[in-house]
C-alpha cells in the first residue's frame, strides 16, 4: 500500500476543490433571432404547375406557392401566344407575376407586379423570386389579353423550383 503525505493529500484535495468549482456550467444563451436559425428540411420537388394549351379572352390565371425556407426559388418556363384557331398568326397579350396583394390592387387599377411581359407573342422567362423565411409565398402567374374582342390562345410550360 501507498501512504500520502502531507503534501500529495494537500494535492488531491486541491486538485478536487478546482474541478468542483470550475465545473459551473452558465445557463445556455437565449435562442438566437429566428432571421438567423438554421432549417433543415427536406427539398421541396419543382412543381410544373402549367403544360397545356389554353384559350384566353379577358386573362387568365394560375397560382403556385414558394414553400417556407426556400433561398433561392425561381420561375421557369415559355409560353407562345397566337389568334384562336390560327397557330400562324403571332398574337401579343401579357404575362404579369404578382402576390396575392398585388393581384388584389391590381384588379382594382393599381399596384405594380413583381414582375412583368407585355404586348408579346412569347416569351422565355427566368426570373429569381424573394426567398422565403418561415411562411410560404403564394404568387399569381396571369395571361392578359389587352386586345378587346379577340381570343387569343396560349401554349404554355411554367416550373417553379425551390432550393
Amino acid at each position: 500500500m501507498t501512504k500520502l503525505t502531507g503534501t500529495g493529500v494537500c494535492f488531491l484535495i486541491g486538485i478536487s476543490l478546482l474541478s468542483l468549482g470550475g465545473c459551473k456550467k452558465s445557463p445556455a444563451p437565449e435562442g438566437p433571432e429566428r432571421l438567423y436559425q438554421v432549417h433543415h428540411t427536406a427539398p421541396v420537388a419543382p412543381v410544373n404547375f402549367i403544360h397545356k394549351t389554353f384559350k384566353v379572352s379577358t386573362s387568365t390565371k394560375f397560382e403556385f406557392d414558394v414553400p417556407p425556407h426556400a433561398l433561392n426559388p425561381k420561375l421557369a418556363g415559355t409560353f407562345k401566344a397566337y389568334s384562336a384557331g390560327k397557330p400562324d398568326e403571332p398574337a401579343p397579350l401579357d404575362l404579369l407575376l404578382l402576390t396575392p396583394e398585388q393581384f388584389e390592387e391590381f384588379s382594382r387599377g393599381t399596384g405594380e407586379p413583381t414582375y412583368a411581359v407585355t404586348g408579346t407573342s412569347g416569351q422565355t422567362v427566368d426570373y429569381a423570386l424573394q426567398p422565403t423565411l418561415d411562411e410560404p409565398q403564394k404568387y399569381i402567374l396571369v395571361f392578359r389579353n389587352s386586345a378587346k374582342n379577340t381570343l387569343r390562345t396560349v401554349e404554355a410550360d411554367f416550373t417553379a423550383s425551390f432550393e
